[in-house]
């Protein structure tokens, strides 16, 4: 019988034939999906944003700038992983690159729009936005996120809901979206379980987030579910060993649970850190009344009171401490001053809850301003006052205030500038 007609060497060619086609057709595959990528390179940056590898995405965009490739492409690709990682500056600089390389187009306005959200110029960034979400421009998660912000920061919460579902969509693997909608529910009055599963929706895609974990664990603390919010603190304090907040909240989790030496020894660490921490110091001052010194406990109430003068539960933990030191008649006026700022503390509760129901009320923002302002919430107020100068420039009733707000303050620059901003009244009080 002839060899050729052997089972097995006939087994062995069909064999090597067969394992020949296969790597023919591999590599005609595998240059295919590199011709591919080369005639496609932008599609490769975008899988990585849209997935938030954004290192690697960095990586690939400096290499095609050293390779001299479309610079305006790569810059603009730059400009969106800066502004994802929060550096707006370096965004609009990437931006502006983008341009000078000879890259145009709409998205390059869609990115300055986002970095107008940002910064609280709302009614530009939206004119920019809305037009490109209805169009169904590009990119499309940003542009989701900048009218989510937008209308979260006008107190439009249906709108800014719809947008961050919209978001939600375009961008699966996203955390930010569920933290956003915490905000919204944390207006609203959302239940807590529903800021729960916000948070463990964003650290399921996120689990690195320190703001979704810090927040949980507050929110889970004041469900007095004190072994889940401390897994989360503990997991903040190990990333961040110097946020005195974190060692706050491990304070408040030992208080809970009845341990005060525990307690007192996370509060004083977070006191070194900040030694302006309000709620360390009132608690610190709990503490020394229930050893026995009284005078301890004033001395940190007082300082606290430094810090947060307009706080009402300072303010009777204050009282409470001078009755217990004889001091009777300062405590029945500083008992009188918590209860004042308690009634005043409801009226900034139906101005916030005025402002859900119509958001469009500049008036309503306006009365919002000033009682902030008023109440020593200055950065959080001024911030409010801007929003309604960008809204309505030199609003009367808010530049009256402002003006004799920096006045009092002797500033007098400023002070100038918004009196000048006042319309004189004629003689007919008009």
């Amino acid at each position: 019988m002839s060899d050729s007609g052997h089972p097995l060497q006939m087994t062995s060619r069909t064999f090597y034939l067969a394992l020949t086609v296969i790597m023919i057709a591999m590599v005609v595959i595998a240059s295919f999906f590199i011709v591919r990528m080369a005639r496609h390179p932008s599609e490769q940056i975008e899988k990585m944003l849209f997935e938030q590898d954004y290192v690697s995405a960095r990586t690939e965009i400096e290499k095609r700038l050293l390779a001299g490739g479309n610079r305006g492409e790569a810059y603009y690709f730059l400009g969106r992983i800066e502004l994802a990682l929060d550096h707006p500056k370096e965004a609009i600089d990437a931006i502006d690159k983008s341009e000078k390389s000879g890259f145009s187009g709409s998205s390059l306005e869609v990115i300055r729009a986002l970095v107008m959200a940002r910064a609280g110029n709302y009614q530009q960034a939206e004119a920019i936005l809305l037009p490109a979400f209805e169009n169904g421009g590009s990119p499309k998660a940003e542009i989701r996120e900048g009218l989510s912000r937008i209308y979260l920061g006008q107190f439009k919460m249906a709108r800014a809901s719809q947008a961050i579902e919209a978001w939600k969509q375009v961008s699966p693997h996203d955390d930010r979206p569920y933290l956003l909608r915490s905000e919204i529910d944390a207006r609203t009055g959302a239940d807590s379980d529903v800021m729960i599963r916000d948070f463990e929706a964003a650290l399921l895609r996120n689990p690195q987030n320190l703001i979704a974990h810090k927040k949980l664990a507050q929110t889970l603390l004041s469900q007095n579910r004190l072994d889940e919010s401390l897994n989360h603190f503990q997991i903040c304090l190990k990333a961040n060993p110097q946020d005195a907040s974190i060692l706050i909240g491990l304070g408040q989790v030992a208080l809970k649970r009845s341990d005060q030496d525990e307690a007192e020894g996370y509060l004083r660490e977070a006191l070194k850190i900040n030694p302006e921490e309000v709620f360390a110091l009132s608690e610190l001052s709990q503490i020394e009344i229930e050893k026995g010194n009284i005078q301890g406990a004033l001395g940190q109430l007082e300082q606290a009171l430094k810090v947060s003068p307009f706080n009402s539960e300072l303010l009777y933990k204050y009282s409470q401490a001078l009755k217990l030191a004889g001091n009777l008649d300062r405590s029945k006026k500083v008992l009188q001053q918590s209860n004042q700022l308690k009634v005043e503390e409801k009226q900034i509760e139906e101005i916030r809850k005025e402002l859900v129901r119509n958001p469009s009320n500049l008036e309503i923002r306006v009365e919002a301003a000033e009682w902030l302002i008023s109440h020593g919430h200055e950065r959080e107020g001024l911030e409010w006052a801007d929003q309604v100068l960008k809204q309505k420039p030199a609003h009367q009733s808010m530049c009256k205030f402002l003006a004799q707000f920096y006045l009092k303050k002797n500033d007098h620059a400023l002070s100038n500038y918004y009196a000048s901003l006042v319309l004189p009244v004629n003689k007919s009080g008009h």
